[in-house]
C-alpha cells in the first residue's frame, strides 16, 4: 500500500484524528486517504459539504473492543479546541468477515470483527450464531447458565419436528422424546401478543383437535418464525404461551401461569421477538431499512483487492439494558421471560443479540458491554429489598393489557428470589408485591406521574398501601441508608392472603397494623387549567418544621392517583377526606388530611450534612370503620439536622391501613 501521506499519516495511531477538507476530492493520489473518501462519501449525507466544514475521522479502539471510527464535521476558521459545534454524521465499525488474520493495512495494529452481519435475519448465518453459542454454553459455562433447580418439562409442549406442516400439542410427556440425559430439551418464545383475535388459542372446546394437529400455516407469522428457528437449531419442542396454557380455564391459567418463570428458565433458549408488535409481525427482518452496511475494496501490500464491510452504529448500545429491546420491553409478561431466561436469542432489527449469564455477543460476534445490571443481581446473594426495588422500578414502565395480571405477571421473579439457593431470602415472607422483613420501608413507593389530565394513573383495586394497586410508574428514588435511619413507626401484624393457590399473584385485600406518629395537614388541590393542576400538601400552621427556603418548609407531596374529596353521595363513603379516582377531578379544593410519619434519614454518614429527611404516608379514614385507613399518597420533608420528631404536636396511634 505504500507509505502514509502527511494527512492519513496520524490514522495510524489509535485515539489520534486525520482531517480531511471539503470539498472532497473525486479521487486521492494515497491509497489511505482515498479509502478514508470512499467511507466518508458512503456514510456523510448529502449537502454537507455545502455547510463549509471540515470532516474530520477519530479512531477509537481499546484492546479487546472492536474499533471504532467517528466521522465528525467541524465549521472551518474556528477555534480547534472548542468542539461544541461539531456535527456527529455518522459512528461506523470496520469488518473483515471474510478472513481469519489479516488486518486492514490502514490500521494493521487492531483488530476487526470477523462475522458478517446478515441483511436478512433468517439467513443461516443468523441460526448458526445461535446455534454455536447454544453449544458452547452448555458445553463450557457450566453450572452458570445451569437452571438452579431440579428441571422438569412443562405440562405442555408442541412438537413442531414430526411433521411438515402440522404441530401438535403435546401434554403426555412420556410421549416426548428426550434428545439429551437431562431431559427433554424445547425453547421458549417471548413475543408481543397484540389482538388475541388474531392468535390461534388452546381452548377448552378445541385442545383434541390441537393435540391431533394444528395446520402451520393457520399459526401467526411470528409462531411460525419461531418454530423455523427453533427446528433450525436443533430443537423439536416450543413452550408458547397461547398453544401451552389452556385460556379459557380459570384453574389450568392460574396454575400454568405461576410456572412460567421455571419454563422459561429450564428453557435451552428462548426466542426473543424484540422487534414485532404483535404475533402477526414475525420475527425475521430485512434490515435494510435498519442497517447501514457497505462493502468496500482496498489493496493489500501484496497488491490483492480485499472487501471491508463498513456498519453504521445505529439501533442498540451497547451499554443497554437488553430487556428493554423494541416493543418487546414495553410488556409487562415479557419483563420475567427475559429476566428469568438463562439463554436468550434477541432478533432485532440491526442483528441478533446472544445473552447468558457469561456472554453477550452482537451477530458479528464482538461482545457488548454487560453492565452489572439487574438481571446479574437477581442471580446474586445480596440485599433482597434492594434489588426489589429495582424489580418494581423497571416492571411499574411496562404495560398490561388487562391489570389484574399486575402481580401474576411477576410471579415468576418474585418465586425465584424468594426461593433463590444460597440466601435467606425463602425465610421472607411475600405480601402482595412488598416484603414484610422490609415491609417498613416498602412502603414508602411513589407514583411518577406527571401533573397531566391525560396521565392520572388508574386504580387496579387491593389493598391501598401496595404499589400494584395503581397502574403507574413506581419510584423508591428515597433510598434510605439503612445504618442513619431513625424509625417512628413499629408495624404489629400483617394480614395479608393470596387469592388463589399461587402465593405471588393477586392479593384481594390485606390488613397491616402500624403504631406510629400522627399529625394533621392540608392537601390542596388547584385546577389551574383545562390541562394544568397541582397538589400540594402543607402542614398545619402550628406544626414546627424549621423553614428552609424563604419561609417555607421543604416538602414534597406524591399522590398515588388523581385525588378527589369523599363526598356521603359517593362510593365508597368516606368523610372529609381523600379517595383515588381515575380522571382529574374539575373543581379546587382543600381538605384535612392525616400524616403518618414512618422514619428518618439524619445523615449521620455525611457529617457536613445540615439536613436530615423524614418519611411518611398520607392516608384518610374511612367514615364506617374508624381506625381503618387507606393510602393516598407518600411524602418527604427535608428539614435541619437538628430537628426531631418530639418537636410535632404528634399524637401515637394503632392504625390499621388497608
Amino acid at each position: 500500500m505504500g507509505p502514509p501521506c502527511d494527512v492519513c499519516r496520524d490514522l495510524l495511531n489509535i485515539g489520534s484524528t486525520g482531517y480531511y477538507a471539503l470539498p472532497l476530492p473525486v479521487r486521492l493520489p494515497c491509497r489511505r486517504c482515498d479509502f478514508v473518501l470512499r467511507l466518508i462519501r458512503k456514510f456523510v449525507p448529502e449537502g454537507t459539504e455545502q455547510n463549509s466544514h471540515t470532516i474530520y475521522l477519530h479512531i477509537y479502539h481499546v484492546a479487546g473492543e472492536r474499533c471504532q471510527i467517528q466521522i465528525v464535521g467541524r465549521a472551518k476558521n474556528r477555534d480547534p479546541n472548542y468542539t461544541d459545534d461539531d456535527i456527529d454524521l455518522a459512528t461506523i465499525y470496520i469488518t473483515a468477515p471474510n478472513y481469519s488474520t489479516w488486518r486492514p493495512p490502514m490500521w494493521p495494529q487492531i483488530e476487526v470483527t470477523r462475522r458478517r452481519v446478515a441483511r436478512n435475519s433468517k439467513d443461516s448465518s443468523c441460526i448458526q450464531f445461535v446455534r454455536d453459542n447454544i453449544h458452547n454454553c452448555c458445553s463450557s459455562h457450566g453450572i452458570t447458565c445451569s437452571p438452579s433447580g431440579p428441571t422438569a418439562p412443562p405440562r405442555r409442549l408442541v412438537d413442531i419436528g414430526s411433521h411438515h406442516s402440522l404441530v401438535y400439542l403435546k401434554e403426555d410427556l412420556d410421549e416426548l422424546y428426550c434428545d439429551s440425559e437431562d431431559g427433554v430439551s424445547y425453547s421458549a418464545l417471548s413475543y408481543c401478543w397484540g389482538d388475541p383475535a388474531e392468535l390461534v388459542l388452546t381452548k377448552t372446546a378445541n385442545i383434541e383437535q390441537h393435540k391431533r394437529g394444528i395446520p402451520r400455516e393457520q399459526l401467526p407469522q411470528t409462531i411460525q418464525d419461531a418454530m423455523d428457528i427453533s427446528l433450525r437449531v436443533g430443537l423439536r419442542y416450543l413452550w408458547i404461551d397461547c398453544l401451552c396454557i389452556i385460556q379459557d380455564d380459570a384453574a389450568d391459567w392460574e396454575a400454568e401461569a405461576s410456572k412460567m418463570g421455571t419454563y422459561y428458565g429450564q428453557a435451552r433458549l428462548t426466542i426473543a421477538a424484540s422487534f414485532s408488535k404483535d404475533a402477526c409481525s414475525g420475527i425475521f427482518a430485512q434490515r435494510s431499512e435498519y442497517l447501514d452496511i457497505h462493502t468496500l475494496t482496498i489493496e493489500d501490500d501484496e497488491g490483492i483487492a480485499r472487501e471491508l464491510d463498513a456498519q453504521r452504529v445505529s439501533g442498540f448500545n451497547p451499554e443497554y439494558d437488553t430487556g428493554n429491546i423494541g416493543p418487546l420491553g414495553e410488556r409487562a409478561w415479557t419483563f420475567q421471560e427475559n429476566m428469568l431466561s438463562k439463554r436468550v436469542a434477541h432478533f432485532t432489527q440491526t442483528g441478533v443479540i446472544w445473552e447468558c449469564d457469561r456472554l453477550l455477543l452482537f451477530e458479528d460476534g464482538w461482545p457488548l458491554e454487560k453492565l452489572d445490571g439487574l438481571k446479574s443481581q437477581l442471580r446474586a446473594t445480596g440485599s433482597l429489598s434492594g434489588c426489589w426495588k429495582r424489580v418494581v422500578d423497571t416492571y411499574s414502565q411496562r404495560k398490561l393489557t388487562c391489570l389484574q395480571d399486575k402481580l401474576p405477571a411477576l410471579s415468576g421473579i418474585a418465586a425465584a428470589m424468594h426461593h433463590r439457593p444460597g440466601t435467606t431470602w425463602r425465610d421472607h415472607r411475600y405480601v402482595a408485591g412488598l416484603w414484610e422483613e422490609t415491609l417498613l420501608y416498602d412502603l414508602l413507593w411513589s407514583s411518577k406521574w406527571k401533573e397531566d389530565v391525560k396521565c392520572a394513573p388508574k386504580r387496579i383495586g387491593g389493598p391501598s398501601w401496595t404499589w400494584a394497586s395503581v397502574d403507574a410508574p413506581i419510584s423508591y428514588f428515597d433510598r434510605p441508608q439503612s445504618n442513619s435511619m431513625t424509625d417512628f413507626t413499629e408495624i404489629t401484624e400483617v394480614d395479608c392472603s393470596p387469592l388463589g393457590k399461587n402465593p405471588y399473584a393477586g392479593f384481594a385485600e390485606g390488613r397491616i397494623e402500624i403504631e406510629g406518629p400522627v399529625t394533621q395537614g392540608k392537601v390542596i388541590f388547584r385546577r389551574i387549567s383545562d390541562t394544568c393542576f397541582t397538589y400540594k400538601l402543607v402542614f398545619m400552621p402550628y406544626l414546627d418544621v424549621p423553614y428552609l427556603y424563604f419561609g417555607e418548609p421543604d416538602v414534597r407531596f406524591f399522590p398515588d392517583t388523581a385525588l378527589d374529596v369523599n363526598r356521603s353521595d359517593i362510593e365508597p363513603p368516606g368523610r372529609a377526606g381523600l379517595r383515588r379516582v381515575d380522571t382529574v377531578p374539575k373543581s379546587s379544593f382543600e381538605v384535612e388530611q392525616t400524616f403518618l410519619w414512618m422514619c428518618m434519614d439524619d445523615l449521620s454518614h455525611l457529617r457536613s450534612s445540615q439536613w436530615t429527611t423524614a418519611y411518611g404516608l398520607v392516608i384518610t379514614e374511612l367514615e364506617f370503620r374508624p381506625g381503618y385507613f387507606t393510602r393516598v399518597g407518600y411524602f418527604r420533608c427535608v428539614t435541619r439536622r437538628t430537628w426531631s420528631l418530639d418537636t410535632l404536636p404528634a399524637s401515637r396511634r394503632r392504625i390499621c391501613l388497608v
